[in-house]
């Protein structure tokens, strides 16, 4: 995919977040069912997200990819407001410094770990493939990463659903 499409994409991707987080987050205050409208956005965006990482593996399935990217946008970017206003209901009466200290730091220490699984997690690219990546560049087949992750995405979704119950 071009350049220009990966910049299309992102801008979907941020568009359908703002969307989705003005709507997702408006509908669960106003229903008084901020839990409830964060399990479902998070499942559903889990759905796309494992969608968007097999339609990544395809050639020519951009359109596809658009519409995986904009549901990945609206309820998973949607649903990071609720999680943010769950924690620090949880962590009452201590400062909502704590909780989104104890969101964040993690999944950002957590992505450095992804990095280096993505970098060692990969196959050699399929030959039948056009290479358009020029001479300096190796393409590689990362479908053993998306592999791990739709296991991770998976396996986090059930937790969400059956273990994070907060009072």
């Amino acid at each position: 995919y071009t350049a220009t499409q990966a910049g299309h994409a992102s801008a979907l991707l941020m568009m359908s977040g703002t969307t989705g987080g003005i709507v997702v987050g408006t509908l669960a205050r106003r229903l008084k069912k901020q839990l409830d409208f964060f399990k479902i956005s998070y499942c559903i965006s889990s759905l796309a997200f494992i969608t968007l990482m097999l339609l990544l593996r395809e050639p020519e399935v951009f359109p596809a990819i658009m519409c995986a990217l904009s549901v990945v946008g609206f309820f998973g970017i949607g649903c990071f407001p609720l999680s943010l206003e769950l924690s620090v209901e949880e962590t009452f009466p201590l400062d909502p410094v704590y909780s989104e200290t104890a969101i964040h730091f993690p999944a950002m220490t957590y992505a450095f770990v992804l990095i280096n699984i993505c970098n060692n997690l990969n196959w050699e690219a399929n030959q039948a493939v056009a290479d358009t990546c020029g001479d300096a560049i190796q393409p590689l087949d990362y479908t053993p990463y998306f592999y791990y992750l739709m296991a991770e995405i998976t396996v986090s979704s059930c937790l969400m659903l059956f273990v994070i119950n907060p009072q």
